[in-house]
């Protein structure tokens, strides 16, 4: 669980507190598919940074070098940590910390997509989605 509060951004629809239920996401622009937090920034347009927990710490790092981080106002290289109650900076978007903790139960896109292999793959529930595909061609 990563929680985390942007305090302050030009982006005044993704102010205030945001809560994830994974164990890593990724901060970039607009143009990003796969950011899990989208800031509108001319600066870059794709994936900026992870957040990564890795044992009982918290990592940010770049992905890019078109996008500076500053991490309690120090220019980071590479990765960082952070910790509980700190502030960073994506951008023209700061960031505090408010908790982290690691899950064995990751809530990501892999999560779901290893449900969707455990239901496709439970022969009950295969035969009433092969009946119901079935009879949606003979229609």
């Amino acid at each position: 669980m990563i929680h985390l509060e942007v305090k302050e951004t030009k982006d005044f629809d993704i102010l205030g507190e945001w809560k994830f239920n994974k164990n890593a996401l990724i901060i970039g622009g607009f143009r990003s598919g796969s950011s899990d937090i989208k800031i509108n920034n001319e600066l870059f347009g794709k994936e900026a940074v992870t957040i990564t927990i890795v044992k009982e710490k918290l990592f940010i790092e770049l992905l890019g070098s078109d996008v500076s981080v500053l991490v309690n106002g120090k220019k980071t290289i590479g990765r960082a940590m952070v910790k509980k109650g700190e502030l960073f900076r994506v951008g023209h978007t700061l960031f505090e910390l408010k908790d982290f903790s690691y899950s064995e139960h990751d809530f990501s896109d892999k999560f779901y997509e290893n449900l969707k292999k455990i239901i496709r793959g439970n022969h009950p529930v295969n035969t009433v989605i092969k009946r119901l595909e079935q009879h949606l061609k003979d229609e």
